[in-house]
Parts: structure tokens; C-alpha cells; sequence
């Protein structure tokens, strides 16, 4: 499975929880997170560095050796999705095309690792852009 590494920059959007308490995608244009919760925003580009529309981005709780999928959503036209999630000391990203793992890689620029998003903040946005490795999916 590729593992986007990803550092947490504290700015500022949002997601529904689900029935059991699941934190869902948010509309990637909210800026604000719900109460009690981050907002994680991601930005996924293709390798020619355009907007990836269609792509599964999934957010794991990596604090522990045992992660946890925290939620899971699909990029719109513009390549973004926003995760409201629980304040967390460590979320790492992945990404997936057509249900495969896809390899992505910080954009240009992105101080970030591979996927990994850090730690999320009650209040806080943390946004991150991350581009895919290769395009044959």
C-alpha cells in the first residue's frame, strides 16, 4: 500500500460525522472545522501536476503501531477532499485509483513525506498537497 507522508500545518474545513461516530469527507471549500474536530485538506495533483478528480483519498490515525482508517472520500473536479477529523497526534494519507494503491509523493514545494498529514488540532486546518508518482492507473 502507498503511504503519503504528509506534515500537519495548522490553518483552518469539514466533514459529517457518520452513524457510528466516523468522520466523513467535508465539502473542500469549508474552511472552518466542526466543533471538537480538524480539518484536514487535501490537494491531490496527477504527475503532469493538474487536479486529480475521482481519487480515493483515505486518512488512517498512524499514532500507534495498530493505524485506524479515521475516514475515506474521492477527490472532486479541482483534485481536493476534506476530512473533519478527531484531534490525532498522527494521520497519515494514502491514495487509491480504480481500488488500487496508488504512490503519491509531496508536491513541489510541500515540506511534507509521503502522506504523512501530522497531527490534527481541535479548531485547526491542516492542508497539504500531494501528487501521484506515476499515471499508468
Amino acid at each position: 500500500m502507498a503511504i503519503l507522508a504528509i506534515t500537519a500545518f495548522p490553518i483552518g474545513a469539514r466533514a459529517e460525522p457518520a452513524a457510528a461516530a466516523r468522520p466523513q469527507a467535508a465539502e473542500a471549500t469549508k474552511q472552518t472545522p466542526k466543533p471538537g474536530m480538524g480539518l484536514l485538506l487535501v490537494t491531490l495533483l496527477d504527475v503532469d501536476g493538474q487536479p486529480a478528480p475521482g481519487v480515493t483519498v483515505h486518512a488512517y490515525d498512524t499514532t500507534t503501531k495498530n493505524s485506524k482508517e479515521l475516514s475515506k472520500a474521492s477527490t472532486d473536479k479541482q483534485g481536493r477532499v476534506a476530512f473533519d477529523l478527531p484531534p490525532t497526534k498522527q494521520v497519515t494519507c494514502t491514495a487509491h485509483v480504480k481500488g488500487k494503491p496508488a504512490p503519491i509523493s509531496p508536491a513541489p514545494g510541500e515540506k511534507a513525506g509521503h502522506g504523512e498529514a501530522g497531527e490534527i488540532r481541535n479548531g485547526a486546518t491542516v492542508e497539504v498537497t500531494v501528487k501521484l508518482r506515476a499515471a499508468n492507473f
